[in-house]
C-alpha cells in the first residue's frame, strides 16, 4: 500500500536498478498530477545506463487540459514521433508502456485503460538497465503522487480494477468493509479504495463501489 510523493521545484525521484540489460520492458504505474504545475515534466525515464531509452512526459500547460506523452529513442538516439494522450483531466491516471529492443520494435502506450497507441521504432542493440519515477528532470513546480509501480519482461499488468478495495479481483460487499477500514483509520485497504479516483478516500467512494455492485 505504499505510494510515492515527490515535491516540485527540483529533481526528486526514485530509481529502480533491478533491470539487467533487458531486451523487453513493460511498466505500469499510477500518477496524480493535479498539483504538478503548468509546465512540462518528465515523470518516468528508463535508460541503458547512460542515455534515455523511454520517457513519459506530463505537459500541464497543454491547452487540452493536460497531456501525457511517451517519447522513445531509436538506436541512434533520436526521438521518433511521440505517442500522446491529450486532455487527461484531473484525478489518478494509470500509465502503461510496452517496449522492446528490435529492428522494428512495436512500442505501445496506454493511459487509463484506453486502447493502445503505438509506433514502430528501430531499437535494435539497445537495452533497459534502470528506471526512474518522480520529478525526474525537475520540471514540475508542485507535488506529484505515484503508486502501484509494476515492471515486467513479458505479461502486461493492466489497470487495477476500480473499486476493488480488498484486492480480490472483484468488486463486492467485501470492498465496502476494506474501504470503511481505511476511512476510519483502522487499516489501509490493500487494493484500490479510491473508487472515484479523485485523490482521496472518503464517503464518495462508498457510493461509487455501491454503484458498481448494483450495476
Amino acid at each position: 500500500p505504499c505510494g510515492l510523493r515527490v515535491p516540485g521545484g527540483g529533481a526528486a525521484y526514485v530509481t529502480d536498478e533491478t533491470p539487467s540489460a533487458e531486451g523487453s520492458y513493460i511498466a505500469r504505474f499510477y500518477a496524480y498530477l493535479n498539483d504538478a504545475g503548468a509546465g512540462q515534466a518528465t515523470i518516468f525515464e528508463a535508460t541503458d545506463g547512460t542515455d534515455p531509452r523511454i520517457e513519459v512526459v506530463y505537459d500541464g500547460a497543454a491547452a487540452s487540459g493536460g497531456d501525457l506523452i511517451l517519447n522513445v529513442y531509436d538506436n541512434g538516439g533520436a526521438v521518433p514521433q511521440p505517442l500522446s494522450f491529450t486532455g487527461i483531466g484531473t484525478g489518478w491516471h494509470s500509465i502503461e508502456l510496452v517496449w522492446e529492443a528490435a529492428a522494428s520494435a512495436d512500442i505501445r502506450f496506454s493511459v487509463n485503460g484506453a486502447a493502445d497507441v503505438s509506433t514502430t521504432v528501430d531499437t535494435s542493440g539497445t537495452s533497459i538497465v534502470d528506471a526512474s519515477l518522480g520529478n525526474v528532470d525537475g520540471g514540475a513546480t508542485g507535488a506529484m503522487d505515484f503508486d502501484d509501480f509494476d515492471s515486467r519482461r513479458i505479461s502486461r499488468p493492466g489497470r487495477l480494477e476500480v473499486g476493488d478495495a480488498n484486492a480480490d479481483d472483484s468488486v463486492s460487499a467485501g470492498d465496502l468493509g476494506s474501504l470503511l477500514g481505511e476511512i476510519n483509520e483502522v487499516a489501509f485497504a490493500p487494493g484500490q479504495p479510491d473508487c472515484t479516483e479523485d485523490g482521496s478516500v472518503n464517503a464518495g467512494d462508498l457510493g461509487c463501489i455501491l454503484g458498481i455492485i448494483n450495476s
